[in-house]
């Protein structure tokens, strides 16, 4: 059964399509901007999928050679590429992300401690109350399991887990809190922020939000988040970000596209995002390159979830943490978060925000 709210949002979501497709502007942009982020909250909850993927992230040498998947700049490497394997799946508050570089983190620090890494392989599942994450063995990193609660305030949020770096999903390739583009856009008093918001009809099937932040000391910066209205609930078609300085010379753009949508529940998913971001100036090169990243999946929609896709399967060397009991090693083991519940955890297990996880030492 829907709920008052869900009802009251969906009413609030129609309302706003209707002055749209009329060729009206929205009345309270600020209103309409909760709405749309209502949208996001609504799209997101109702699907239920199933999926294997494919991401790849490089340098590019221009903007649409990144968005178009053409990877490697002229300076580094001539094809200057990461590629990974994942599954990604969702039902309810069930929701399991997995990559795997077939291969050890990268180390990214600039003075080569292993304090920053990079293409770190996890898999990790979260059913809003709990959250189990793998490191598989890649070299000398890995090859451990920690059973973990989630924090109180994000029980409720649906979880990507980012190691050294977050990927692209069709849950979030964008600015925003929590992969919400129209969340946590408020101004900072200590830059001397003003923020505006817009929503406009973009054409007779898109509506744009516009969000603005101005700053004497930072300078411009502007999310431009367009939605595809022909779907219900609508979906995000592309996320743009351009930062510019006081005079007005643009410092840096992010374009994110999600394209090839199939029903997944009760909402329309995505089978490709492609991001690319820059001009960014890779440390000891001469030159500037764009960072592309390409997130793609073939059998998206193909079949519901089931309850094996949200289990992990570790092998007898694993060291699994944050439970009282933890299972026995010496044997592979099944580790599945509906087996527990939060008496099972130790305190060693009350760690870790929404979408973020600490690797192991």
């Amino acid at each position: 059964m829907m709920s008052a709210e869900v009802f009251m949002n969906a009413m609030l979501i129609a309302g706003l399509l209707s002055v749209a497709i009329a060729g009206q502007a929205p009345s309270n942009a600020d209103e309409s901007i909760r709405v749309l982020d209502a949208a996001v909250d609504e799209w997101r909850c109702g699907l239920s999928f199933y999926c294997t993927f494919t991401y790849r992230q490089g340098t590019a040498a221009t903007l649409d050679d990144g968005l178009e998947g053409r990877f490697g700049a002229k300076i580094g490497k001539p094809k200057n590429e990461d590629a990974a394997h994942g599954v990604f799946c969702k039902r309810d508050k069930q929701l399991r992300c997995s990559i795997d570089y077939g291969k050890p983190p990268a180390d990214v620090s600039i003075d080569g401690s292993g304090s920053r890494i990079t293409n770190v392989s996890i898999d990790a599942v979260s059913n809003g109350a709990m959250f189990l994450t793998y490191f598989p063995r890649r070299g000398n990193f890995g090859d451990s399991a920690q059973f973990a609660r989630r924090r109180a305030d994000t029980v409720d949020k649906l979880w990507i887990p980012s190691v050294g770096g977050a990927i692209v999903t069709p849950f979030a390739f964008g600015g925003g809190v929590d992969g919400q583009p129209l969340g946590g856009f408020e101004a900072r008093p200590e830059f001397e922020e003003s923020v505006t918001s817009q929503v406009e009809k973009a054409d007779a099937t898109h509506l744009q939000a516009t969000l603005r932040r101005v700053s004497p000391k930072e300078g411009t910066y502007t999310r431009m988040v367009r939605f595809y209205t022909g779907y219900s609930p609508p979906v995000i078609e592309s996320i743009t970000e351009i930062s510019q300085d006081n005079a007005g010379t643009e410092l840096f753009r992010s374009v994110g596209r999600a394209d090839r949508f199939v029903a997944c529940g009760t909402g329309m998913m995505a089978k490709r995002v492609r991001v690319c971001a820059g001009p960014v100036k890779p440390s000891n090169r001469a030159g500037k390159v764009w960072i592309a990243k390409v997130w793609e999946s073939d059998d998206l929609g193909g079949r519901p979830p089931a309850d094996k896709d949200f289990s992990i399967q570790v092998p007898a060397t694993t060291q699994v943490n944050g439970l009282h009991k933890p299972p026995a090693p010496g044997a592979s083991r099944l580790l599945a978060l509906d087996d527990y519940n939060l008496a099972d955890l130790a305190e060693s297990g009350l760690v870790g925000p929404a979408g973020t996880v600490n690797p192991p030492k």
